[in-house]
């Protein structure tokens, strides 16, 4: 017999059985840390962790109404959405402020939250995503929130790459028993928190209901009868496309007076944008018209920086198939968006931070990045449709906020909308 042999022939099994059971060991500890993360994650809501007294909602007399105060904002990221694939910045976005300017920043929103002191809050653009909402719903006490992250890279349970995370998030005071209804992918594919294989752009819409009281009669010495109605809020951010406007294909006849750019390739860009944008309205549609109707919802609100104008034909149209009401119609002339006066966006240098796919489309997103504009909204409706029947709501008052000096916190304003229940 060849002992010799025998012995390597052992070694060898040896040797294969500890690297198949290796292998096997690191799949199992990969597949195990993303299902974690995905059952920790899919319906999390971060709770007011104070323990003082809370402020409790009014409760409808002979003489009050329910008022409802919501707040949209996009925080801005302050990411110059590039070098996310260089070490030497750990695989994360680079960015336009210093991690001082940044904490100073935060530290004005946190000021200008608590003065103007919302029901509803609703964020655009926070990163990292979920951590930033969980510190600021700390911060603030008294809000619930939940965070869903819109735009990831590859990532699976805890594993990511590159290191970036930005989402969108809805808080709520706690009297309001906020409740999560879902989320629902409109571009990209962030499937989710926790499932991720996406490398271009990505956007949701996220959606909440809380509970109000309502008056429903009047009972025994001219007492109110009051009882609870769950009311909808959805918040979105869809993607930077070219608006099809007369004054931007005036501009890029202008910019194209040599003849530079084919007149089928500007309207290619230009319809490709619409139908990108229409894909969005309609997926952002469909999941507040299911969601409302598995959750009973009546009324819904709906806030986001939606990247384009009042008056355009495609914000009609998703406003038509939406039977949307615009509860801010008094700021249309208004900006959120203002080039010449906001430092935040003076910062960027004038141009857009995404690099699109021609030279010609980066020049149209270049020169709309100029332009002073209101693209941020609050819209709202009643889905039963027949608003005799039940309590609506019905906006109120409206203003742009956080748009003066040291007021400003982010490269868009704010919007203040007060509603009140009827």
């Amino acid at each position: 017999m060849d002992t010799k042999k025998d012995s390597y022939s052992t070694n060898g099994i040896i040797i294969n059985n500890f690297w198949s059971t290796f292998f096997i060991s690191i799949m199992i500890l990969f597949i195990t840390q993303a299902i974690f993360h995905y059952y920790y994650h899919r319906n999390l809501i971060y709770y007011a962790t104070h323990k003082g007294k809370r402020k409790e909602i009014i409760k409808p007399s002979n003489d009050t109404q329910i008022k409802l105060k919501i707040i949209h904002l996009n925080v801005w990221s302050g990411s110059k959405y590039t070098g996310e694939l260089s070490p030497s910045t750990y695989f994360s976005f680079q960015s336009f402020e210093t991690t001082s300017n940044h904490k100073k920043r935060y530290q004005r929103l946190l000021r200008e939250l608590h003065k103007y002191d919302p029901d509803i809050i609703c964020l655009n653009e926070i990163m990292p995503c979920p951590s930033f909402a969980c510190r600021l719903c700390k911060d603030l006490k008294y809000y619930d929130c939940v965070a869903k992250c819109g735009l990831l890279g590859l990532a699976f349970g805890f594993l990511r790459f590159p290191n970036i995370s930005e989402g969108d998030a809805i808080f709520a005071k706690s009297t309001l028993n906020m409740k999560y209804v879902g989320r629902s992918l409109l571009s990209g594919n962030v499937y989710n928190d926790t499932f991720s294989c996406n490398v271009e752009d990505s956007t949701q819409c996220i959606g909440i209901s809380i509970e109000i009281p309502i008056k429903v009669g009047i009972g025994e010495g001219e007492n109110i009868v009051t009882s609870t109605q769950r009311i909808g809020i959805y918040n979105t951010h869809w993607r930077a496309l070219p608006i099809d406007t007369i004054n931007e294909r005036n501009y890029i006849q202008k910019q194209n007076a040599n003849g530079d750019f084919d007149k089928d390739i500007i309207n290619n860009i230009l319809k490709n944008a619409s139908k990108k944008r229409l894909i969005e309205g309609k997926k952002c549609n469909d999941f507040i018209r299911k969601t409302s109707k598995k959750e009973s919802i009546i009324n819904v609100i709906l806030t986001g920086d939606l990247n384009i104008f009042n008056e355009t034909k495609d914000l009609n149209i998703i406003q038509r198939q939406g039977s949307w009401k615009v509860a801010d119609d008094k700021l249309s002339n208004e900006p959120t968006w203002d080039p010449s006066n906001n430092k935040y966006i003076l910062v960027q240098g004038g141009k857009d931070v995404v690099k699109r796919g021609s030279n010609l489309e980066n020049e149209m997103m270049n020169h709309i990045q100029n332009q002073t504009m209101k693209l941020d909204h609050i819209w709202y409706c009643n889905m039963n449709h027949d608003s005799t029947k039940t309590n609506r709501i019905v906006p109120l008052s409206s203003k742009i906020i956080m748009n003066v000096d040291d007021e400003i916190v982010s490269d868009h304003y704010g919007l203040l909308v007060e509603f009140e229940v009827v």
